[in-house]
């Protein structure tokens, strides 16, 4: 097994090479000091990166390319440690050495079209996918109270938050 870190002023690199997995991980994290006025756009964001992009359009181009990459997972979630939220997005694919020639590069390729190709145009958020993405949140929040493990959570953080 070979371990490599690359660090820079933005960003740390850690690379695991080993021929013991049948999958590929790369996990990618975004670290921000809370500010309660953040925490809903930093939640819209997670469903715009994970629903449309520039080169994949809508959510149904995205599962076809997921499915071309041999069932690709990729998610994205928000969780708290400490004063900091912090955004993962993760993807999981098949080795290389049991598919085809070039797939990790494809799937990477992926990846970096999701996190840093976004469907913006003029410095706003394709108009159809930031309606659907605002009334699915709005639900989910409406919704809360009928989901017990949410809600005991959302309680738990309000009553550990207090003082």
């Amino acid at each position: 097994m070979e371990y490599n870190k690359i660090e820079k002023d933005y960003y740390n690199l850690h690379i695991i090479k080993t021929d013991k997995f049948k999958t590929v991980n790369i996990k990618v994290n975004f670290k921000r000091k809370i500010k309660k006025n953040e925490l809903t756009i930093r939640n819209f964001l997670n469903h715009m990166l994970l629903n449309t992009c520039k080169k994949y359009k809508t959510s149904r181009d995205i599962v076809i390319q997921t499915e071309e990459l041999y069932d690709l997972g990729v998610r994205i979630n928000t969780t708290k440690s400490g004063n900091y939220s912090i955004m993962s997005m993760s993807e999981i694919f098949l080795n290389e050495k049991y598919t085809e020639e070039g797939i990790t590069k494809k799937s990477v390729e992926f990846l970096m079209e999701l996190l840093f190709n976004p469907n913006v145009e003029d410095n706003k958020f394709d108009e159809n996918y930031f309606e659907i993405i605002k009334q699915s949140l709005k639900e989910d929040i409406t919704s809360i109270k009928e989901n017990p493990r949410k809600y005991s959570l959302i309680r738990l953080y309000e009553e550990m938050s207090k003082g």
